[in-house]
């Protein structure tokens, strides 16, 4: 009974040991090429039509053969005016710039490449041409793709914009038109599944033909025979998604065993999905979606054992019952899915159980409402108003639930990430309270105080079981530079528990706020900063800022108290930011020389600039912070250069454990003199990627080696984390490794 829970965890804790090594060939990013491929689908997003290309060979005048020739799958980004786009199947020649997709460089960041190579996409083409488009296709598959096309069109022409983007989501699988706002609110609230394609759209589609088939005379094999085929289409139409694909496969176990005359077991039809998943496409494993839907199916076959069995939540009256079954599964499902949520996204709703009870239950009537828009759209077009306003009707319901459940105070948990320790443990203590429950419930109910004892030490486990994901060991100093491209922004935790942002801002990434630092933020299971500091304002510093306040409640994380420069000459910039922090409700401060911050054992102490200093160069304005916890220190200087370097240099207590160095490590930066007074154990460098500066600068390196060799790089590490409790001993990992793992490697401090 426990095969599919152990097998998930198996599997799950593999994919962390040993990722896949993802794809890469020898034709360069930004190069022309041409490939050859077949179509296997299309579609609009952002305004832009995408082709994706299947079994693609590139074509060079060195390789006129496709033999023995890796085949890949490409995603091509047409551009305008293409006319009239190839058929599904045909066979294709195109030519654009090759891009290669972003994989994750900090914690918490979306791994877009990994989502790319699971769907089978291993790079893609930017203003792509069709050279050439064969006549042959696939007509089965051309038609279901006009079918979905035509579906869409109504839609967008019977419904809002935004309830257009949420029908097409959930009933054709199509998420190009999905508004990022309303997807992420619903993923905050919990109800993100009734985005996907899942059981429940097979349970109407699916059960209802094959129960309909039956009452009207059909035999049992055949009316298995035909949902199965017409369930199969309809994963190929709407893309075979994990979630439809896992619900049609087990909907075909059902068919086919009732069609058989066999008895149908839930676990073990989703334990034989599973392994044919897997074995067909490995890179599953990696999919939240797809671990998310095998564990909510598996909270329902396993809820009962622990909240029916152990918990006793039953009744003798069926209506009660019928409430209490629904309760039970819900509970179930989010104690079994809570680990996979918290890991891939950080966060939960602790409403989300109330809110699944109180909206789910108008899913199905969500869904038999849009496919009478479908239907009506096209039969009787006068009449599709009716489905459409009963459409936005429900949806109505759902935005607004998922708005009240925001508004109310600590409804959302902020979890961060869990190590695989801790899921290991959660899991293997989920099957203990599952053996558990089977044993109360074969005994007896005992009346006396043993056995009341018994029933009471259950409730608290089942109830503190998700306390087990929560738990943040150590308590020390965490310092981290992370990979925003061409800008600076760093991330302190003291081992008070204070949080501080330096600088947030890049010239080379756009929306690194909504992207990178709150992904990161969040996967650190912090809900707020105590203070950001900004050195200047110079776009590729403060920008992440300006986004970090202009988003709304529940989307980024509350900033406590903005610090700035005390400059003589303000520009306005500076004061556009002093506004837009006084709007979102954050305290404001000016750091000068001296002015301190302290915490416990740990200080931070401004070097520079005195108050009302002024100079025409922002950079040399650049506030320069000195950090100090027992033996270790550090030092953080924007881009600081000139005078402001040398008055800097001046006020430093001594040398230092880690120098931030200065403006990205350009030319003029980190001066002899200033390097001489600092003599850094270690330093960290943000800058971004084949960057137009030449950042980090030859020669800057060079007079930086004279004192250390631990030189850090974002653009070649990703995000930089240093971590030590006792400021002796020190830590430092880049998230990128050649492996694909963070890269660690042990320091020993000195004492000054």
């Amino acid at each position: 009974m426990l095969f599919a829970a152990l097998f998930l965890l198996a599997v799950f804790i593999l994919d962390k040991i040993r990722p896949p090594e993802l794809y890469s060939d020898e034709t360069d990013e930004g190069e022309t090429i041409s490939v050859i491929g077949t179509v296997s689908d299309r579609y609009l997003k952002n305004n832009s039509q995408i082709l994706e290309i299947q079994n693609a060979v590139i074509s060079t005048e060195l390789q006129k053969t496709q033999k023995n020739r890796e085949k890949h799958g490409v995603l091509c980004y047409l551009a305008e005016n293409t006319g009239e786009l190839p058929r599904i199947g045909s066979d294709v020649v195109i030519r654009g710039k090759k891009g290669l997709f972003q994989a994750a460089r900090n914690p918490g960041q979306f791994d877009y490449r990994m989502y790319e190579a699971i769907r089978g996409m291993d790079y893609c083409l930017f203003r792509a041409e069709i050279i050439r488009k064969d006549t042959s296709f696939r007509p089965f598959a051309e038609l279901g793709t006009r079918l979905k096309e035509r579906m869409g069109a109504i839609f967008e022409k019977y419904a809002d914009e935004e309830d257009a983007g949420i029908l097409k989501a959930m009933t054709l699988g199509d998420r190009g038109s999905l508004d990022p706002e309303i997807r992420e609110l619903y993923r905050r609230a919990g109800i993100a599944h009734v985005l996907s394609i899942s059981g429940l759209h097979i349970s109407l589609l699916g059960y209802g033909l094959f129960k309909l088939l039956k009452r009207i005379g059909a035999k049992k094999g055949v009316s298995a025979l035909i949902g199965v085929i017409l369930m199969a289409c309809y994963c190929m139409i709407t893309g075979n998604a994990v979630s439809t694909v896992r619900a049609a496969g087990m909907f075909a176990l059902c068919a086919i065993a009732d069609g058989i005359g066999r008895t149908y077991d839930l676990l073990s039809a989703l334990s034989l999905t599973l392994i044919l998943m897997l074995l067909a496409r490995p890179l599953l494993i990696h999919d939240s979606g797809f671990l998310l839907s095998f564990t909510a199916v598996l909270g329902i076959g396993l809820g009962d054992t622990i909240f029916k069995e152990g918990l006793g939540i039953v009744s003798e009256k069926p209506l009660t019952e019928k409430f209490l079954s629904g309760l039970r599964a819900n509970l179930s499902v989010n104690l079994m899915t809570f680990p996979v949520t918290v890991f891939f996204f950080f966060q939960f709703s602790l409403l989300s159980p109330v809110l699944n009870m109180i909206l789910v239950p108008f899913m199905g009537v969500l869904l038999l409402s849009s496919f009478s828009l479908a239907l009506t759209g096209l039969i009787i077009p006068a009449a599709a108003f009716i489905p459409a306003a009963l459409c936005h009707f429900i949806l109505i319901l759902y935005e607004g639930g998922c708005r009240i459940c925001e508004s109310i105070p600590g409804t959302i948990l902020t979890a961060g990430k869990p190590r695989v320790l801790q899921l290991v443990i959660y899991y293997i203590m989920f099957a203990v309270l599952l053996f558990s429950g089977k044993k109360i419930s074969e005994k007896p109910a005992a009346e006396d105080f043993i056995g009341k004892l018994k029933k009471t030490a259950y409730i608290i486990a089942v109830t503190v079981l998700p306390g087990i994901l929560l738990f943040r060991g150590g308590s020390g100093l965490e310092i981290t530079a992370l990979d925003i491209g061409q800008g600076d922004c760093i991330y302190i935790k003291t081992p008070e528990n204070l949080t501080m942002l330096i600088d947030c801002g890049s010239s080379s990434e756009s929306s690194i706020a909504r992207y990178r630092v709150v992904p990161f933020l969040r996967s650190r299971g912090v809900k707020d900063i105590d203070f950001c500091i900004v050195t200047h304002t110079d776009a590729d510093h403060i920008n992440g800022f300006e986004e970090l306040f202009s988003m709304k409640k529940g989307e980024g994380v509350e900033v406590r108290c903005l610090l700035m420069p005390s400059v003589g000459d303000p520009d306005d910039t500076y004061v556009r930011l002093e506004e837009e922090a006084g709007k979102a409700g954050c305290q404001i401060g000016y750091l000068c020389a001296g002015e301190t911050i302290s915490c416990g054992k740990t200080e931070f102490r401004c070097l520079h600039p005195v108050h009302g200093f002024c100079s025409e160069n922002k950079n040399t304005e650049s506030v320069v912070m000195e950090m100090t916890m027992g033996d270790f220190s550090a030092v953080f200087t924007g881009d600081v250069q000139e005078e402001g370097e040398a008055a800097a240099a001046a006020a430093l207590s001594g040398s230092c454990t880690l120098l931030k160095v200065a403006h990205h490590g350009s030319k003029n930066s980190s001066t002899g003199e200033f390097l001489s007074r600092a003599s850094p154990k270690l330093a960290f460098i943000s800058c971004g990627r084949k960057n137009r500066y030449g950042h980090p600068h030859a020669e800057a390196l060079e007079r930086i080696e004279r004192y250390t060799e631990n030189i850090f790089i974002t653009a070649e590490c990703g995000a930089v984390t240093l971590n030590t409790k006792d400021g002796r001993t020190i830590r430092v990992s880049g998230f990128i490794s050649s492996a694909g793992k963070a890269e660690g490697r042990k320091i020993r401090g000195r004492k000054e």
